[in-house]
């Protein structure tokens, strides 16, 4: 028996054998289902279910000889209920009303199936069209060690930006101050620090030794290759459809 095409049927019940093509994918071999509809003699719906299994699948016709796809109900047997109310399938293809297009911090190195990498890749709007309306130019944001910034919106913190803009990054300013000309530094402050004994001047020396003082932020802040806070890694990903 192959149930991967449309023929004239009649209606009642059908089994399947290892010999038999056409049952959906990871449930083929024995099993059996119901043909039915209106007029057999033009199309016959099936409905399938494989031995063993709580599974139930129904596939229709879309033509003369040909057949949709197997779709698969959802039941008791493979969701759940979260905590929220949410309905969650048993397995990584979960049922989710989370935004597409709104980033998810993601803890594993590649995305799941159904989801895309914030990485700056250009994707079909034709194929993504609900993701197309987050981001009209087709074009995810790339979040590659970039932090994300509510947007300012009036409150004037981080005024004059718009949703998607970047900015670069930037500390605030750092300050100290030292006397010009002494043989004793100890009045600097901040970032300063005394170096070493600087050559006397030629010329209106009052005997004093001059200070060679240099600047390091490290004496007041900890510094990298980069300014940042304290974060975590994770991927940022999107939800396609």
């Amino acid at each position: 028996m192959d149930l991967s095409v449309n023929k004239n049927r009649p209606l009642g019940f059908f089994y399947t054998d290892p010999n038999s093509a056409g049952q959906p994918s990871g449930a083929s071999g024995y099993g059996g289902g119901i043909f039915f509809g209106r007029d057999p003699a033009a199309s016959a719906k099936m409905l399938y279910s494989p031995d063993w299994s709580t599974k139930l699948y129904i596939r229709t016709p879309t033509g003369k000889d040909s057949m949709s796809p197997w779709h698969e109900f959802y039941s008791t047997a493979n969701t759940v209920i979260d905590r929220n109310g949410n309905l969650k399938l048993i397995n990584s293809n979960e049922l989710s009303d989370y935004p597409v297009g709104a980033p998810i911090p993601w803890p594993q190195a590649t995305a799941p199936s159904g989801f895309l990498v914030c990485n700056g890749q250009t994707f079909n709007k034709t194929t993504y069209p609900i993701l197309a309306k987050a981001y009209p130019t087709g074009i995810l944001p790339d979040l590659r060690g970039e932090f994300i910034r509510g947007v300012d919106y009036g409150r004037g913190i981080d005024a004059n930006r718009t949703v998607l803009s970047a900015q670069g990054d930037a500390i605030r300013n750092i300050t100290g101050e030292f006397a010009a000309v002494t043989t004793n530094v100890a009045n600097r402050s901040g970032a300063f620090y005394h170096v070493a004994n600087a050559q006397k001047f030629a010329t209106h020396y009052d005997g004093s030794t001059p200070n060679v003082v240099g600047f390091d932020a490290s004496r007041v802040v900890p510094t990298a290759n980069e300014n940042r806070p304290r974060n975590i890694a994770f991927l940022y990903i999107v939800r396609a459809a």
